[in-house]
């Protein structure tokens, strides 16, 4: 067995009885994203924001969704299994091989750079560059294909549809498609909401309420029974 495959195998242990029913499984990826990020808080700063929305597709999916719903459940559990096995990799001290590898990389640097300073504000640049590298993957290489196969006739109502509450609270803003950036079903439309939107708004919710983001982050990995003692084995079992 591949250490990639092993990786992937840990991942699909990591959602328990889950992992063939998208709607629990939904809330079990954003809590483990949650996990993940509270690990990392840093250099796993893609998987804060990724419980946000992931917590969005579990609301999505747990309502009736109609003809959205197998996209929905499946664009969900290829972002994970795309990402999350590259996760218990690295944080394992195994290599990093394809479209990820660049983010990855930029990771190490990152990580390197802040054991050298910790406060080294290079660091927090190169983290973002690899949060960047990491958004611009998943968008293009690993969610795109399941916009690709949706019916043309569903892809529309994506305009409207394609948002989420970038916290917890009802008062927290909502991150809402916006049509100046193109169609949400093209994924070099995505990066530009997501570079010009999303990012700069998870940026400021970082750096003006960590205190509030931590919290929520660590309501949600409680919300979908993840523990760290969990992710430190899956890591392990890597090593």
């Amino acid at each position: 067995m591949t250490m990639l495959a092993a990786a992937e195998q840990a991942a699909l242990q990591l959602l328990g009885n889950t992992a063939n029913d998208p709607t629990p499984r939904s809330k079990r990826i954003a809590s483990i994203y949650a996990g993940c990020h509270l690990d990392e808080p840093l250099l796993g700063s893609w998987f804060g924001l990724a419980s946000y929305v992931a917590r969005h597709v579990h609301y999505a999916l747990a309502s009736p969704t109609g003809p959205w719903r197998t996209m929905m459940g499946d664009g969900n559990y290829e972002i994970y299994m795309g990402i999350v096995p590259s996760w218990l990799l690295y944080r394992a001290g195994r290599p990093v091989a394809g479209p990820l590898s660049t983010a990855f990389n930029q990771t190490q640097r990152a990580d390197a750079a802040m054991r050298r300073r910790p406060m080294d504000p290079n660091a927090s640049a190169l983290a973002e560059e690899a949060l960047l590298t990491m958004c611009d993957v998943e968008q293009r290489v690993i969610l795109q294909p399941t916009y690709d196969v949706l019916n043309p006739i569903l892809r529309p109502p994506l305009d409207v549809l394609f948002s989420f509450r970038l916290g917890l609270a009802p008062s927290s803003p909502v991150l809402a498609w916006d049509t100046a950036y193109g169609h949400p079903w093209n994924a070099a439309d995505r990066c530009r909401w997501m570079n010009a939107v999303v990012l700069p708004a998870w940026q400021v919710a970082q750096a003006q309420q960590g205190h509030v983001v931590r919290a929520e982050v660590d309501r949600t990995r409680r919300w979908g029974e993840f523990t760290l003692d969990a992710l430190n084995a899956a890591v392990d079992g890597l090593r």
